[in-house]
C-alpha cells in the first residue's frame, strides 16, 4: 500500500512537469503570430485572417491547460488538428515571407509536440473529464 502512494506522487511530480511544456510549446506559437499581426507587412489578408483563428483557438487550449485538470484531451486535441491546419493553410500562401513560411512549418511541429504532452499527462493523472466551456 505504501508502494501505491509513492507511485501516486511521482505520476504527480511528473504530471507538474509535463503541463508547463505543453504550455510553453503553444505559447512561443502565440507569440510570433501575436508579431506578426502587430506588424502585417507581407501578409495576405487571408493569412491575417488564418492567423487570428488560430490565435482564437489557441487561446481556447491555453485556458484550458492554465486551468489544469480535468480536460478532454480528445477535444483539446480536435482544437489543436484545426489550429494545425490553419498553419497548413498560411504555408500554401507562396505571397508570404519566406521567415513566415518557414514559422509556419515550426507551429505545425510545436503542436504536435503539445498534443503529445496533453495525451501524457493525461495518461499520467486519469481523472473525469469536462467537457470546454465555451
Amino acid at each position: 500500500m505504501e508502494n501505491e502512494g509513492l507511485l501516486m506522487t511521482s505520476e504527480s511530480e511528473e504530471a507538474q512537469k509535463v503541463l508547463p511544456v505543453a504550455i510553453e510549446e503553444l505559447e512561443e506559437i502565440v507569440n510570433k503570430v501575436e508579431k506578426s499581426l502587430e506588424n502585417p507587412e507581407g501578409l495576405s489578408p487571408a493569412t491575417q485572417e488564418t492567423y487570428q483563428v488560430a490565435l482564437t483557438e489557441l487561446s481556447t487550449v491555453l485556458g484550458v491547460l492554465y486551468r489544469g485538470k480535468p480536460f478532454d484531451p480528445k477535444e483539446l486535441d480536435l482544437i489543436l488538428r484545426k489550429v494545425q491546419r490553419c498553419f497548413y493553410e498560411v504555408s500554401q500562401d507562396y505571397s508570404l515571407p519566406y521567415e513566415e513560411s518557414l514559422f509556419s512549418s515550426h507551429a505545425r511541429t510545436l503542436i504536435s509536440r503539445a498534443k503529445r504532452e496533453i495525451y501524457k499527462l493525461d495518461a499520467l493523472t486519469p481523472q473525469t473529464h469536462m467537457a470546454l466551456q465555451p
